[in-house]
């Protein structure tokens, strides 16, 4: 049992306004006024000792702080990326003319929810320190660390000043979480592209120039662009389609309202997690996926079949928010019409939605995955809700997201 809660009803006004207005060094403060009010009259020299002392105490303890955190700077340095669910490294540099005693650093972190203030203890720091903090990421996102503050109770813990530190403002990156995609046995299915060929999961060779870009460590050598090479005065690597590997469209629902639950648990973040996941898997298995989605800013960028960097779209997917208006069912209608090539297409589908029908288009010409997110679940943890696993009808197949679901298992099935 809370020790507040043994307080005797009519007494707890007065036990949170002595908590809130009575600490130690205005104790200190009081004693000091009595012991002399009884010196003065007493004449007692012993109690004007304790006055002396007591005075003593309470200057050193507002003059010593003040003095140790003159003329003290801080550095600070992002040392690794940061991504859900795992540290990001800050090192953080204390310069100062002296040495520093019982120094606790304190700085706001906007992607820790749990923790959004870092405290951190230093008991003794020479003229040059250098230490590094590793600090938990729950949500992904581009923030700002620009309030820094220095605190200090030495020597005796009475009176605790803070001093607010001017830094450079660092830009930090936390990446979205992904898993570990063992299979993905969705394109099963082959279609006819409208030039004749034929778009499978089956392995085969480049056939159609697409463009070019910036080489790459392990670029091959033979699809250098030698001309465009000299008038750039860098690498440049050919790009190629090709029309016999699987080609996926993911459309992301940015509608502001479709984003249901609590960070770091929302639908958005889910569907942001698979789509980072199916990236990474892309990536390794030479598959081309196209991401689209309609926010405050349009959403549209491609992994091209021979990408070796996941991280430089990871990047693309961090700063993604669901600030958009747009009538999901517009934004697929738009995507297939903007991207043919593709045989593949990837939705997700809030189940408490008002659900239009699917595109005729999509289910005559590509094989559709349809995520659906089981948006009660986000709001009704606690709650059974039924769930697809793999529900095929025609070229459509099914698989239903839950809040607190191991997404890692939606692709063993």
């Amino acid at each position: 049992m809370n020790n507040e809660d043994s307080i005797s009803p009519s007494l707890q006004p007065l036990f949170y306004w002595l908590k809130k207005h009575f600490n130690i060094h205005r104790f200190l403060w009081l004693l000091a006024f009595v012991v002399f009010i009884i010196a003065w009259n007493r004449g007692l020299a012993l109690l004007y000792g304790v006055f002396s002392l007591t005075l003593g105490i309470l200057c050193l303890s507002y003059i010593y702080p003040i003095l140790f955190l003159r003329n003290v700077s801080v550095k600070r340095k992002q040392k690794t990326a940061g991504k859900v669910g795992g540290t990001l490294k800050l090192e953080y540099e204390i310069k100062a003319n002296h040495k520093l005693l019982y120094i606790d650093l304190c700085e706001k972190i906007p992607f820790n929810i749990s923790e959004p203030s870092l405290h951190y203890f230093l008991p003794r720091v020479t003229k040059n320190h250098k230490f590094e903090v590793h600090v938990a990421c729950e949500l992904r996102g581009q923030f700002t660390l620009n309030e820094l503050s220095l605190e200090s109770s030495y020597p005796f813990g009475i009176y605790s000043r803070r001093k607010e530190v001017n830094t450079e403002q660092d830009i930090v990156l936390v990446l979205p979480k992904t898993f570990p995609i063992q299979q993905f046995n969705f394109f099963l299915n082959s279609r006819q592209g409208s030039s004749g060929d034929i778009q499978s999961s089956q392995s085969g060779i480049y056939n159609e120039f697409s463009g070019l870009r910036e080489y790459r460590y392990g670029d091959g050598l033979k699809h250098i662009h030698w001309g465009a090479t000299a008038r750039h005065q860098e690498l440049m690597i050919k790009e190629y389609e090709s029309y016999d590997k699987p080609m996926i469209l993911i459309v992301l629902d940015q509608h502001k309202d479709s984003d249901i639950g609590k960070l770091p648990e929302t639908t958005f973040e889910y569907a942001i997690q698979i789509t980072a996941s199916i990236i990474e898997y892309a990536i390794e298995n030479q598959i081309g996926v196209t991401v689209f989605g309609m926010g405050e800013k349009k959403t549209r960028f491609s992994v091209m079949h021979g990408s070796l960097r996941s991280r430089d779209y990871l990047e693309k997917l961090a700063v993604i928010k669901a600030d958009g208006e747009f009538d999901y069912k517009e934004v697929i209608d738009q995507a297939v019409t903007e991207f043919e090539n593709v045989n593949t297409i990837m939705t997700f589908m809030n189940r408490t939605a008002k659900r239009k029908r699917t595109s005729q288009i999509i289910k005559e010409h590509y094989y559709h995955i349809d995520i659906d997110m089981v948006d009660q679940s986000f709001v009704f943890p606690l709650q059974d809700f039924s769930v697809l696993k793999g529900k095929r009808a025609g070229n459509k197949v099914t698989w239903s997201v839950r809040n607190n679901d191991n997404l890692e298992t939606l692709f063993r099935q």
